[in-house]
């Protein structure tokens, strides 16, 4: 299921395609999506350690 929200200092829509998906998002919105209940944040990207 898809989920947008849109950043309210940056004014940014962010679009999540489906569970797992991740995008960067604008430093100065993070307080704000963090509130959404079906967000987490991840702070590491790429590939795990082999």
């Amino acid at each position: 299921m898809a989920l947008t929200v849109f950043g309210p200092v940056s004014g940014r829509r962010y679009r999540f395609a489906g569970q797992g998906a991740r995008l960067a998002i604008d430093p100065r919105d993070r307080p704000s999506l963090a509130a959404v209940p079906r967000l987490r944040e991840v702070t590491v990207f790429g590939e795990p350690p082999a």
